[in-house]
């Protein structure tokens, strides 16, 4: 009978190595972020290299009204609409209250009817 004790040091040994060459960090070539507001105590939303923060945050109320009538009504914003969103002093309270109004409308209802009874 051989012994086996070298041929599994050195399988455990050469494993080892390999662990430790794949275990990332700031030697693997990547940068650390220095300014993330993860760190802040913020809630992370987008992914910043390979750390989460929150940052730059633009928010794109034409596209935003756009996808909340699809989703809510299942048809496209009207003119009168992405006009009244265009022109508003306050384009957050406008879309916010276009959702609520999506929301209260029977097309809502219909949308949500046949949603349940598809699935």
């Amino acid at each position: 009978m051989k012994p086996t004790f070298r041929r599994t040091t050195v399988s455990l040994a050469l494993a080892a190595a390999a662990l430790g060459a794949c275990s990332g960090g700031a030697t693997s070539g990547q940068t650390e972020v220095k300014n993330s507001a993860f760190r802040d105590g913020l809630p992370p939303t987008v992914r910043d290299g390979d750390k989460l923060a929150l940052t730059d945050q633009n928010v794109d109320y034409m596209l935003a009204l756009r996808s909340a009538a699809l989703k809510l009504t299942g048809n496209y914003p009207t003119f009168t609409e992405i006009n009244e969103l265009r022109t508003a002093p306050d384009q957050s309270t406008t879309y916010s209250a276009r959702v609520d109004a999506y929301l209260a409308s029977a097309a809502f209802t219909r949308e949500q009817i046949t949603f349940w009874r598809n699935t």
